[in-house]
C-alpha cells in the first residue's frame, strides 16, 4: 500500500495514475503479470523514471528555495542591524555635559511657614491684608466664615500670640470683621507657627503669628486706598541732610458709622489705627530706630438714654531700639518698649481697665555656619 501511494502520487496526470493503479491491482490480485508486455514495461519504467525525476527536481527546488529563503533572512537581519544602529545614533546623539551652578539664600527650616510681601498682598481672598492670609494655611479654621479670628490646630483665638516686629499686639484685627491694625505696607513678611515656635515669643498653647516690619527706604513714596467702609494711606520720606535715615507714617480711618446709620441707626461702629517708624544710621554698623503704633475699636448699641458697650478697646505702643552689627554674621539689639491698653465694658465710661507695659530686652544673633545659628536674649 505504501508503494502504491508513492507510485500513484508521483504521476503527472490522471491517465498515468489510472495505468499505474491497474498494473498494481493486477499484480496483487493474482492475474497474469503485465510486466512481460511492452506496454506494461514502458508504463512501469516511465512511471519510475518520472517519479525519480520529480523527486530529484523537487529536492533541488526545495534546496534552492531554502537557500534563497536563508539568504533573504540573512540579508534582512543585516539590514535590520544597520537600521537599529542608525536609529540609535539619531535618537541618542552624543552631547557634552553642562554644569549649572545656582547661588542664593537658603530658606531656614525652623518649623514655621513664611510668606513674603508679594504673596501676602496678592493671595486671593485676603483683600491685600497680610494677616488674613493665614486663613488659607493648613491647621487654621475661622470661627465664622469671613471672620478674622481663627482656631489654630484646635487652640482658640485667645491662646494664639500676635506679634509685630517682636512686639506683642493686643488686638490684631479691627472689630466687625475689619482689617488688621497694621498697615500692609509696613509688613515685610509673615511667619506662622502652628506649634514648636521659638522661645522668644513666650508661652502660648496655640500658634504664633509674627509679622516683621519693613525698614523704610531712604526715598520718597506712598500709597492710598479707599474702600466702602474705610480709607487708608502711607507716606515715606528720607531724613535730611544726607539721607542716612528715613521715616514712614501710615494710618486708617473707618466711616462705618455713617454707612450703618442708613441700615441700622441704633448700631455704633468705629475704628482707626496709626503707625510711625523712623530710623537713622549712626555709622556703618550702628542704627537707632523708633516704632510707634496704636489702634481704637468701638462697637455699641444706642438704647436712647445710654449706649450699651459691646467692644471698647484701644492701645498705644512705642518701641525704641539700638542695633549693632559685629561683622556679617553677628548682630545685637537693645530695646525699650512702653505700652498702654484700655478696655471698656458695660455702659459708656462706667467700666474701664487700664494696663501699663514697660519692657526692656536684649537680643543677640550669631550665625556659626551655614547650618548653625545661635540666638539668645
Amino acid at each position: 500500500e505504501d508503494m502504491a501511494r508513492r507510485e500513484i502520487g508521483g504521476c503527472r496526470s490522471i491517465a498515468e495514475a489510472v495505468a499505474v493503479a491497474v498494473v498494481l491491482a493486477g499484480g496483487t490480485a493474482g492475474a497474469q503479470p503485465l510486466g512481460g508486455s511492452e506496454l506494461d514495461g514502458e508504463v512501469e519504467i516511465e512511471g519510475e523514471r518520472e517519479t525519480e525525476g520529480e523527486r530529484e527536481t523537487e529536492g533541488e527546488r526545495e534546496t534552492e528555495g531554502e537557500r534563497e529563503l536563508g539568504g533573504g533572512i540573512e540579508d534582512d537581519c543585516e539590514h535590520e542591524q544597520e537600521y537599529e544602529q542608525e536609529y540609535e545614533a539619531a535618537v541618542e546623539p552624543e552631547v557634552e555635559a553642562i554644569d549649572v551652578y545656582v547661588e542664593g539664600e537658603r530658606a531656614e527650616a525652623d518649623g514655621g511657614t513664611t510668606l513674603n510681601q508679594t504673596e501676602m498682598r496678592t493671595m486671593p481672598g485676603a483683600f491685600g491684608d497680610p494677616f488674613r492670609t493665614i486663613e488659607a494655611l493648613p491647621g487654621v479654621t475661622p470661627i465664622v466664615t469671613g471672620s478674622p479670628y481663627f482656631f489654630v490646630r484646635g487652640a482658640p483665638p485667645g491662646n494664639v500670640g500676635y506679634f509685630f516686629d517682636g512686639i506683642r499686639v493686643p488686638l490684631l484685627y479691627h472689630v466687625g470683621a475689619g482689617p488688621s491694625v497694621i498697615h500692609p505696607s509696613l509688613v515685610r513678611d509673615l511667619e506662622f507657627y502652628t506649634g514648636g515656635y521659638p522661645a522668644r515669643y513666650g508661652r502660648y498653647s496655640g500658634g504664633i503669628v509674627a509679622a516683621n516690619a519693613e525698614s523704610p527706604p531712604a526715598r520718597w513714596g506712598g500709597e492710598a486706598s479707599i474702600r466702602l467702609f474705610d480709607a487708608g494711606a502711607m507716606v515715606r520720606a528720607p531724613l535730611p541732610p544726607d539721607d542716612r535715615g528715613a521715616v514712614m507714617v501710615s494710618g486708617r480711618y473707618s466711616y462705618t458709622a455713617a454707612v450703618l446709620s442708613l441700615v441700622a441707626p441704633e448700631v455704633e461702629l468705629a475704628y482707626w489705627d496709626y503707625q510711625a517708624m523712623a530710623r537713622y544710621d549712626l555709622g556703618p554698623d550702628d542704627t537707632v530706630s523708633v516704632l510707634a503704633f496704636g489702634a481704637f475699636d468701638f462697637l455699641g448699641e444706642d438704647q436712647g438714654d445710654r449706649t450699651e458697650t459691646i467692644v471698647d478697646t484701644e492701645f498705644y505702643v512705642v518701641d525704641m531700639r539700638y542695633d549693632h552689627r559685629f561683622g556679617e554674621d553677628s548682630t545685637a539689639r537693645m530695646a525699650t518698649t512702653l505700652g498702654l491698653e484700655l478696655t471698656g465694658a458695660g455702659d459708656s465710661a462706667d467700666f474701664q481697665v487700664k494696663s501699663h507695659r514697660l519692657r526692656q530686652r536684649g537680643e543677640i544673633d550669631h550665625r556659626v555656619s551655614d547650618d548653625t545659628r545661635v540666638r539668645g536674649g
